[in-house]
């Protein structure tokens, strides 16, 4: 199998930059400065009554950087090479390589001692020198109903200025991590947002979330929104395997990963159900986008089981996997939408897809299995949308707007008093039952809405 970057384009070579240092054994500095790959430079030097040539080359194909010390002794096309220190490496790596050999006679340092050995060295780094991506599309402008997606642990707060604000769920941030799709209402650095009520279909559907039901207003950072698919897009590769990302799919950079190219961003992409790298042009990386139609669920006959690792299946580029797999759960099967003949390959092709994503991939025949009553399905979810948003004005505790939505059980009204007012939990995420345990829950998981008595 292919690396994912293998099979693309070569990066542009003035948007790739190497900091080179080769030093002599006297401690004299041939090459130390930023060059551009590839590089080709030879240098002539005398040790003693030796004449040196060291050739320096250095060059990348997209991946790794390699870069060959050749020293000889005497000219360079008839001398006899005596080191070679080479250094290979991946994007943002530092490394150093030293080579000895043995010293001429006459060779002096610096102090003027005697040297019966040389040391040539050579250090190097490389990187990507072109537009940070990730940092523009972090600021990118945002349209009024395009839908983004807050990660679950983000700050929301009640206003532009609202300085207490409440978060969804106590979550880390990052690939197979909790988001919330909102409606973006106005544009800013906290960027005011709308609950959506009902996940629907979306790829990513906030479980157990206390504002299902609501649509209420609220103002979130700008820089705790997640990169997004804008649009739909296609991958496909030269072994007839691909990937389809729909409007909504996560996209998250790989660290350690670079642009490669001046058209193409590495990323994990979460479709909420798989997890797959991917390499995306630049129009295909977004911040906002427009909800997609749903894709229609699957009826199949057959199921791919999963590896131990979740594996479904894999394109040239790596493996798709089901992001959380649990291996344990024996009979789980993903829903196979079709399957295709593979000239020359013991593998077979299948289709499978998820709300917002297919997946054209290749499996080993032997985890095809029939679908049985003892299956597991996995598959396009269209039973999601099935919270109804209230139509009931909710209001903040000061007075103003907040949206509209349900109203709780067990509201009571103060006597001579017309609005009420409750705290909400945000994370409905149930908790282990332990005797004697009672769990409450954080004041940041707390967001209190208010009802008035005459919209009841």
């Amino acid at each position: 199998m292919f690396s994912l970057l293998t099979s693309l384009s070569l990066a542009a070579d003035h948007d790739i930059a190497m900091d080179l240092r080769v030093v002599d054994p006297l401690g004299n500095a041939l090459v130390d400065q930023s060059v551009a790959l590839p590089y080709d430079q030879s240098f002539n030097l005398t040790l003693g009554k030796q004449d040196y040539v060291v050739q320096v080359t250095a060059a990348h194909d997209g991946r790794r950087a390699t870069v060959e010390t050749h020293v000889f002794k005497g000219e360079l096309e008839e001398g006899v090479e005596i080191a070679t220190p080479k250094l290979d490496l991946a994007p943002d790596e530092k490394r150093k390589k030293t080579s000895t050999t043995a010293a001429p006679r006459g060779v002096k340092d610096a102090n003027g001692t005697k040297l019966s050995l040389l040391d040539w060295t050579v250090e190097a780094e490389w990187g990507w020198t072109g537009r940070d991506w990730v940092a523009e599309t972090a600021k990118a402008k945002l349209e009024p109903s395009q839908i983004v997606l807050v990660w679950a642990g983000a700050p929301l707060y009640r206003s532009a200025t609202d300085d207490a604000p409440v978060r969804m769920k106590a979550v880390e941030r990052g690939p197979s991590g909790e988001l919330m799709p909102v409606e973006v209402i106005e544009d800013g650095e906290r960027v005011h947002v709308r609950t959506l009520g009902s996940p629907g279909v979306a790829c990513h559907a906030l479980s157990q979330n206390g504002l299902d039901g609501y649509v209420i207003d609220l103002w979130v950072a700008k820089e705790d929104l997640t990169m997004v698919v804008p649009r739909s897009v296609e991958v496909t590769y030269s072994d007839d395997t691909a990937t389809t990302l729909d409007a909504g799919v996560a996209l998250y950079p790989l660290t350690g990963k670079t642009q490669i190219a001046d058209s193409e961003l590495i990323v994990r992409a979460d479709t909420g159900v798989f997890l797959v790298d991917v390499a995306l042009p630049r129009t295909a990386v977004g911040l906002g986008y427009g909800i997609s139609e749903a894709r229609a669920a699957v009826t199949s006959e057959q199921v791919v089981q999963p590896t131990s690792s979740g594996g479904v299946g894999a394109t040239l580029a790596g493996p798709v996997k089901i992001d959380g797999y649990d291996s344990r759960a024996i009979g789980q099967g993903f829903q196979v939408d079709e399957t295709y003949e593979l000239e020359g390959l013991e593998r077979t092709g299948v289709v499978i897809k998820t709300n917002c994503s297919a997946h054209k991939v290749t499996v080993q025949p032997a985890r095809l299995k029939a679908v049985d009553e003892n299956s597991i399905l996995v598959g396009v979810d269209v039973e999601r949308a099935s919270v109804t948003p209230g139509e009931i004005p909710v209001w903040w505790p000061d007075g103003s707007a907040a949206g509209k939505g349900l109203a709780p059980e067990g509201l009571e009204f103060a006597k001579k008093e017309t609005r009420a007012c409750q705290k909400v939990v945000l994370d409905t995420t149930p908790m282990p039952v332990v005797e004697g345990v009672v769990y409450e829950p954080e004041d940041d998981n707390l967001l209190e809405l208010c009802w008035d008595k005459s919209d009841l």
